[in-house]
C-alpha cells in the first residue's frame, strides 16, 4: 500500500470516529454501534496494510499525525461519554443480580 492510500485510510477512520462523536452527543446509541462497527472494518484493513507502507514524505508523515491526535481525541471524548451510561447499565445489571439471588433465597418470584 501507497502512503497516499494509507492515508486515505486514516481519513476514513478519522471521519467513521467524528460519526461516533457525533452519534454519542446525541445519545444515539444504536449508530454509534453500527458506525463502530464499521470503523472495525476499516481498522482491520488499516492492520493488514500497516507493514506494507513505504516511506512518506514528511507532509505525509504531519498529515498522518494530525489524523491520529483526531482520532484519538475524538475516542477519548466518546469514552466520557459513554462511561456515565456503563455505570448507570453496570448498577442495573449488579441490581437485577442481588434481586435473582435474594429471591431465589427467599423463594420468591421477583416483581411479586
Amino acid at each position: 500500500m501507497n502512503p497516499q492510500s494509507m492515508i486515505i485510510l486514516y481519513e476514513s477512520i478519522a471521519d467513521l470516529t467524528h460519526q461516533m462523536l457525533v452519534a454519542a452527543n446525541n445519545k444515539d446509541w444504536d449508530k454509534l454501534v453500527d458506525i463502530e462497527s464499521h470503523c472495525t472494518t476499516y481498522v482491520e484493513k488499516f492492520k493488514e496494510c500497516e507493514a506494507q507502507v513505504m516511506a512518506m514524505t514528511e507532509v505525509e508523515r504531519a498529515h498522518q499525525i494530525s489524523l491520529i491526535q483526531q482520532i484519538l481525541r475524538d475516542n477519548r471524548r466518546i469514552r466520557e461519554l459513554i462511561e456515565p451510561n456503563m455505570q448507570t447499565l453496570s448498577s442495573m445489571i449488579k441490581n437485577t443480580s442481588n434481586e435473582r439471588k435474594l429471591a431465589k433465597t427467599y423463594n420468591v418470584n421477583p416483581g411479586d
